[in-house]
C-alpha cells in the first residue's frame, strides 16, 4: 500500500466507453530522475496502465460521478473492503518466495499488491460489468443525440 490511492476505485473513459479499475499499487516520484510519482491501475477488463498522480485524482473523480449515475457500479453482496480482505486472505495462502534483501521484499510484496488487486478487480467485475454496459449504453445514446443535433 503506502499510498491514500492503492485500492481506490476509478472510472476512465476510452473512446466514450466508461472503464472501471482499481489502483493496484505505485511507485513514489524521484526527483533526482526528474520521475512523477506512477499509479498502477488494473481495469476491470483486464487491460491495465500506470498513471500520474493527477491522472489518477481525475480517475477517482470520475468513478464517484459514474457511481453517483449508476449506484451498481459499487453495489453488490461485498464491498471494495471485503473484496480485498478476501483477496489479500486468498493470496496469501499462496506459495510466496524468501526475500533475500530489501529488493526482494519489494519485489515479493509488489507481486503480493499485484494479486491481491487483481482478485479484488475480478471479484468487482462481476458486481460492476452491468454498470459498465449500461454506461457504454448512455454514452453511445448521448453521442447519438449530440450528433443529431449537430
Amino acid at each position: 500500500a503506502g499510498h491514500d490511492f492503492v485500492s481506490q476505485r476509478v472510472a476512465r473513459l476510452f473512446g466514450g466507453e466508461v472503464v472501471f479499475g482499481s489502483v493496484a499499487g505505485w511507485v513514489p516520484a524521484d526527483a533526482e530522475a526528474g520521475d512523477a510519482a506512477l499509479f498502477h491501475v488494473l481495469h476491470d477488463d483486464g487491460d491495465e496502465e500506470d498513471l500520474e498522480e493527477m491522472e489518477v485524482e481525475m480517475a477517482i473523480r470520475e468513478f464517484k460521478a459514474q457511481t453517483e449515475k449508476e449506484p451498481a457500479a459499487t453495489s453488490g453482496a461485498t464491498s471494495a473492503e471485503q473484496v480485498v480482505r478476501k483477496a489479500a486472505k486468498a493470496a496469501s495462502k499462496e506459495e510466496r518466495p524468501a526475500a533475500k534483501d530489501k529488493r526482494d521484499v519489494e519485489v515479493v510484496l509488489s507481486s503480493l499488491v499485484t494479486k491481491v488487486a487483481k482478485a479484488a478487480v475480478a471479484e468487482e467485475a462481476k458486481v460492476a460489468k452491468a454498470s459498465v454496459k449500461a454506461a457504454a449504453k448512455e454514452a453511445k445514446a448521448a453521442e447519438k443525440e449530440a450528433a443529431a443535433k449537430a
